[in-house]
């Protein structure tokens, strides 16, 4: 463990976290180019990689931001189909709200903005709306999640903060129609990009983890 290589890897991992607070300088398109290079070495059942990515920046992204808002402003948002949440998960939802409630607080934000906010990429100057064809399988799920933590992981590495944002397919529709999506491609998670305002308390939050023995297993008899 005392390769200079590894320990850079672990450190980027444990760098790695959900940043809401950007600087409006947007990355040059040949960094954003190799973040998403990088990003596709990410592993995929059979090797699939049924990966589809639409990055968007500068007045596109802004022209999506306001087609999104107009879309869920005027009502025309779509449920969110979360499933069966254990007790254990939505426990650290809780946790999770109650300890971003003061950040809000300090950044200036009403709580009740936090969604207008996700549907805005947090004005992140650029962001990447990872889609799939066809019906999802579990393992195609699977692979479109370890895509997108590989994608904010090669961002971390290129100086670049992220955040997952679920909440944008309240407008899946809207987001469809912006990109002139076939009618079998689906956006499943959007992310946003760009580099870090780290005077921001929303950039400098960090969420909490459980410990290793809460949810880690090793079975030794």
């Amino acid at each position: 463990m005392n390769d200079e290589k590894s320990t850079e890897l672990l450190a980027g991992i444990a760098a790695r976290r959900s940043c809401r607070a950007f600087e409006n300088t947007p990355p040059a398109p040949e960094l954003l180019a190799s973040v998403l290079k990088y990003a596709t070495f990410s592993p995929s059942a059979k090797n699939a990689q049924p990966w589809e990515v639409y990055v968007v920046a500068g007045e596109r992204l802004d022209a999506l931001r306001a087609k999104m808002d107009e879309a869920f402003h005027q009502g025309r948002g779509v449920p969110m189909h979360a499933g069966r949440e254990m007790p254990a998960w939505q426990a650290r939802a809780r946790e999770l709200n109650g300890a971003l409630a003061p950040v809000l607080e300090r950044q200036g934000w009403e709580p009740k903005s936090f969604i207008g906010r996700c549907l805005r990429f947090f004005d992140a100057p650029a962001a990447a709306i990872v889609c799939m064809d066809g019906e999802p399988s579990p393992l195609h799920l699977l692979d479109i999640g370890m895509f997108t933590q590989t994608l904010c992981l090669s961002a971390a590495g290129h100086g670049l903060a992220s955040c997952i944002i679920a909440y944008t397919l309240i407008v899946e529709p809207a987001i469809r129609e912006f990109l002139r999506l076939p009618a079998e491609r689906r956006v499943m998670i959007t992310v946003a990009l760009g580099f870090p305002a780290k005077d921001q308390p929303m950039a400098q939050f960090r969420s909490s983890r459980a410990e290793t023995g809460e949810n880690v297993h090793f079975v030794r008899s």
